[in-house]
């Protein structure tokens, strides 16, 4: 294994993290530290190649604990990189924090976590065995990414409604078949309440009244349409949907979330995560759950959709659906969410990413670094050619510097600023 002055940035989904993943990339270049974006798909295999100085971690830190622990106690190898973790999520319930937290992993080893918000970072002091000095309350990534991209977007000639996917169940990327999810539950919670068969009935329900929103919308609207699956899904489902309604109907391929929201005049869909973004933005959102008889369902599956609920329109029944649909309709106020950005996305630091990209470990590059760089790069090259002829449908969820690209316009805008 070749010891390295090279930092990894660990990108765990390319629609929810890569962005943030290159924004740190370039700011390590610009003051002479190269770095290089892993992916699930080949975040081992760099480790077997090489020990990098510093590890950065975007997404869920057991990817990273299951490959350097060994019950409990870091391997050898591994102690003497530097270890940063940006959370892929900042708001939850207790129940959802330890899952994303395990008491089986040891946070003493981390050199900083960057928090979203306050609740996140209190939550973690008090339950985890993590150093005080290395919590720190950093801020939510995209909120000057958002306000940069809303600044950068041209809005269509013609008016689009964004519709949200989140049926990771009834379409998973990995093609995991949903019992596996329901005998999960009921082989390990000790209290089994069925919580992945309520989730099965909330997708189930909430796809109907989509097709049917989707129906009325082309054939009673001037809008188009354009659907953003979630990251675990596989968005090959979808092509018949583009066959069937036509050039009205896109399946969006803007990598960041608030890239797409950008260029939508009302965001739809069930509850979702991505309304923090929407409202953020000030682009109006409209939730079926109501509509769909799901809001009982969701809040058990997902309890901190409750506060989220706040900031979109909730129609009764289909017809204010349609109303809400066809009306000049304003992004809804509440105090209550506002409140909620405050305590979970709210931080220290103006600039988040810029913060996390300032407090990594400084090492120069030396020839050695550029020399291990450029073989992980042809690694990685050969390794995703693989892939692409093989078809592997996580190829669109694991980021690729080589396949994938980057939008320089933006990243140039957010930078200069």
């Amino acid at each position: 294994m070749i010891k390295t002055k090279l930092t990894i940035i660990y990108s765990d989904s390319r629609r929810r993290d890569s962005t943030v993943a290159i924004l740190i990339q370039e700011m390590l270049k610009k003051r002479g530290q190269l770095s290089f974006i892993a992916s699930r798909r080949n975040f081992s295999k760099i480790l077997r190649l090489t020990t990098p100085i510093n590890i950065v971690v975007i997404g869920q830190i057991n990817i990273l604990f299951d490959l350097i622990y060994e019950d409990g106690v870091m391997r050898s190898k591994y102690r003497d990189i530097n270890l940063y973790f940006y959370p892929a999520e900042g708001y939850a319930t207790d129940r959802e924090y330890r899952m994303m937290y395990p008491v089986k992993f040891t946070y003493g080893d981390l050199k900083k976590i960057y928090f979203w918000g306050r609740e996140s970072l209190n939550w973690v002091k008090c339950n985890t065995d993590v150093n005080v000095g290395t919590l720190d309350n950093t801020g939510y990534p995209r909120i000057k990414m958002a306000a940069t991209y809303d600044r950068l977007k041209k809005k269509p000639l013609q008016p689009k409604i964004g519709i949200v996917g989140r049926f990771n169940m009834l379409n998973d990327l990995h093609g995991t078949l949903t019992m596996k999810y329901i005998v999960l539950e009921l082989a390990t919670e000790a209290d089994y309440k069925g919580v992945f068969l309520k989730r099965l009935r909330v997708e189930g329900e909430a796809i109907l009244t989509i097709f049917k929103v989707i129906d009325f919308i082309l054939n009673s609207t001037e809008y188009s349409i354009s659907f953003r699956p979630h990251p675990n899904e596989d968005r090959d489902s979808y092509l018949k949907l583009k066959e069937r309604f036509g050039n009205r109907f896109e399946l969006s391929e803007e990598v960041d979330v608030a890239d797409w929201i950008a260029g939508c005049s009302k965001i739809l869909g069930l509850a979702s995560s991505s309304y923090i973004d929407a409202g953020l933005m000030g682009v109006p959102i409209i939730c079926v759950d109501k509509v769909a008889n799901i809001v009982e369902e969701t809040l058990i599956y997902e309890p901190a959709m409750k506060l989220i609920y706040e900031v979109a329109h909730m129609p009764e029944n289909f017809d204010e659906l349609k109303e809400f649909i066809t009306t000049d309709l304003q992004s809804k106020q509440s105090a209550i969410f506002d409140g909620l950005i405050e305590s979970n996305f709210i931080g220290d630091h103006p600039d988040p990413i810029r913060h996390v990209a300032e407090t990594i470990k400084f090492v120069p590059n030396k020839f050695t670094t550029k020399v291990t760089k450029l073989t992980i790069d042809i690694a990685d090259y050969l390794l995703m050619t693989k892939d692409r002829l093989k078809k592997n449908p996580t190829l669109d969820f694991d980021y690729s510097s080589v396949f994938h690209g980057r939008d320089e316009h933006f990243i140039q805008k957010y930078l200069g600023e």
